[in-house]
């Protein structure tokens, strides 16, 4: 896990060369051709890559984690995401907070949706940010970013969209990165299924898929 307060011991940074050992071992397994030929993830990758060696296909184990606030109940929107997490070769799971307390006035609602959604995080995990205020990338940026976390020796990302209200300070504060689907605003169920078209457009950029052209 990477540390957010400077250098450990020397042991401890051994002992964390060790672990990001056996994750590469593993996938390294993991991504090895299929049975009866074909290229493995890894080959793809690097090909992709130009030639970079194995470590980069660190970032075929990440981990996604959506924290979203509001229930996404059945619709278009729900369709949408649904296909983009069955396609995304990253194992993703989908978090809601719902906070049912109309007395709450916006600012006691932000704050309390904040606690919730970083008590969500799971540990080891970059943390990144939706909100419009944020910077404004490429697809083919955001997937060297994610690589370049996977490589860092994060194991999960988990990806933050806030309510009408917003993200609180703390969330901010918290976030590796706060990014922006744009300049324009849109409806935070909708940008549900927009995240997950980008993750696995960053997947597919990372693997040398098709799916994405320049």
């Amino acid at each position: 896990m990477p540390s957010r307060g400077g250098m450990g011991r020397p042991w401890d940074h051994c002992f964390g060369l060790a672990l990001r050992a056996v994750s590469l071992s593993k996938t390294l397994v993991r991504a090895a051709p299929p049975e009866g030929g074909g290229q493995s993830v890894c080959s793809r990758h690097s090909r992709a890559q130009g030639g970079r060696s194995a470590p980069a296909c660190l970032a075929d184990i990440m981990r996604i984690t959506i924290i979203a606030v509001g229930r996404l109940g059945a619709g278009p929107e729900k369709t949408l995401l649904d296909s983009y997490v069955k396609r995304l070769r990253w194992p993703v799971t989908v978090q809601e907070i719902d906070i049912r307390k109309p007395h709450l006035d916006a600012g006691q609602r932000k704050k309390l949706e904040g606690e919730r959604i970083l008590a969500a995080v799971p540990a080891g995990a970059a943390v990144l940010a939706l909100d419009e205020r944020g910077k404004q990338m490429t697809s083919p940026a955001f997937a060297k970013k994610i690589d370049g976390w996977a490589l860092a020796g994060f194991n999960g990302l988990a990806c933050i969209i806030g309510g009408a209200d917003g993200l609180s300070d703390a969330v901010r504060d918290r976030a590796d990165l706060t990014l922006a689907l744009g300049a324009l605003t849109w409806p935070h169920m909708l940008v549900r299924a927009m995240l997950a078209e980008q993750l696995y457009r960053a997947w597919s950029i990372t693997a040398g898929h098709p799916y994405h052209r320049d």
